[in-house]
């Protein structure tokens, strides 16, 4: 009876988003001339008149991921010889590289960046929809899913970030780029500037963090405080199932949510997580794009990802990955996961932006984290928004404006002024 209720709990959330995403949409005047759903990221691009190349990196253990590059429009990428600036774009847990132009193309990342005169790379973390593959594991052989899925954010900071850099700057001949996280893109970074400074700090210009996540002790949902409490019980229970990609976009979980979500208490549940997990508000939100939303969310993320941040909301620390008391002997030399070193963190500037209304990345978090990073935080403010606003925000100057001035300022030096304006 545990296992089901827990079951219930966790398999909600996709049925509670398209049940409430529904209802917005019905309550929503839609502009069917500003809608990019259930069209590819290569279509998106193309269609409003910008070169898209996919390339493939291999990872130090092995995952072959995905990266998109939109380094300028048609015309502008067969006849202007100028190396470009580059900047490299994580999405956060579930996401994928689509989440950088979900928003009207007038405000979306991506294309402001492009037209700013930017070498924009989309990247696609280990085990959403565009990175499934694996150089020797074979996602069709039952006996080695579970090998597969054995990573949470930590692999994706320690080998994900430094295969995708290390390529795009090889292939652009630059030394460093601009690094822009969302959520978990935030989280990876932080753990791999942390425990592997030497390398990032010699690699990153600048690193922007919307919705920045490490400790997580005020989440905002008495519902993920209680469920995280359970984190070794849900563990077991996902690998027991084999259910090891959560929402991935063919999931076929549908119909036993879809009861579950339709009675008043299972109702009372979906509601909840939905507004954990995306706190989207229509006096902030552009929600005449929540179509495009919803065909591009979710993307798929493997379950050690979600029990990683069950572990942190659960214990008040951002920590390693709880192995259990033996195995964090044997891995760790100790009993409890080590703390993220976030003091080593030095020589990279890092701007925070948070959100007044995220329950996720709250803002007594977020000002922890700053203090955490101390002189290397150069930039720190807040905004009314919430945690997905930072990509569907009605008002984007926090990224139009203050996040293009620090891409500008701290943009490697070898590029004229002239040639940003």
């Amino acid at each position: 009876m545990k296992y089901l209720t827990l079951t219930l709990m966790v398999l909600s959330y996709v049925q509670s988003s398209l049940l409430d995403m529904k209802s917005t949409i019905n309550n929503t005047k839609l502009d069917p001339e500003d809608n990019d759903a259930n069209k590819s990221i290569k279509k998106i691009c193309s269609e409003y008149g910008f070169e898209v190349q996919e390339h493939k990196v291999t990872t130090a253990d092995g995952y072959i991921l995905t990266l998109f590059r939109v380094p300028g429009y048609f015309y502008q990428t067969f006849v202007d010889p100028i190396k470009k600036p580059v900047v490299l774009m994580q999405h956060g847990i579930d996401g994928d590289a689509s989440n950088w132009m979900l928003n009207s193309q007038e405000v979306a990342h991506v294309f402001v960046l492009v037209r700013q005169g930017y070498d924009v790379w989309l990247g696609n973390n280990r085990g959403n929809q565009y990175s499934m593959e694996h150089e020797t594991l074979d996602l069709n052989d039952p006996g080695q899913k579970y090998d597969f899925w054995h990573f949470s954010f930590e692999e994706m900071g320690l080998n994900d970030l430094p295969a995708q850099i290390d390529y795009i700057l090889k292939t652009t001949g630059q030394e460093k780029l601009s690094y822009v996280g969302h959520s978990m893109g935030t989280t990876q970074m932080f753990i791999g500037a942390s425990m592997k400074n030497d390398y990032f700090k010699q690699k990153i210009n600048l690193f922007i963090a919307f919705a920045p996540i490490a400790r997580m002790s005020h989440v905002y949902s008495p519902l993920m405080k209680t469920i995280s409490s359970q984190s070794g019980l849900i563990e077991k229970l996902l690998v027991d199932l084999g259910l090891y990609n959560l929402f991935a976009p063919n999931w076929l979980m549908d119909q036993i949510t879809a009861k579950f979500c339709d009675t008043t208490l299972g109702g009372m549940i979906c509601k909840q997580f939905f507004q954990t997990f995306t706190d989207m508000d229509a006096s902030v939100d552009n929600l005449k794009r929540v179509e495009t939303y919803l065909t591009h969310t979710p993307s798929g993320s493997g379950y050690r990802n979600f029990i990683h941040y069950a572990q942190i909301i659960n214990s008040n620390r951002f920590a390693r990955y709880d192995l259990g008391y033996d195995m964090n002997s044997l891995r760790y030399n100790s009993t409890i996961p080590p703390l993220y070193p976030l003091e080593q963190i030095k020589g990279i500037p890092i701007a925070l932006f948070v959100g007044q209304l995220d329950v996720l990345s709250t803002v007594i978090d977020a000002d922890w984290l700053n203090q955490q990073l101390g002189d290397n935080v150069v930039y720190y403010k807040q905004y009314k928004l919430g945690h997905q606003s930072f990509l569907i925000a009605k008002d984007m100057s926090f990224f139009t404006v203050d996040a293009m001035n620090l891409i500008q300022k701290y943009a490697t030096n070898s590029f004229s002024s002239n040639f940003l304006q």
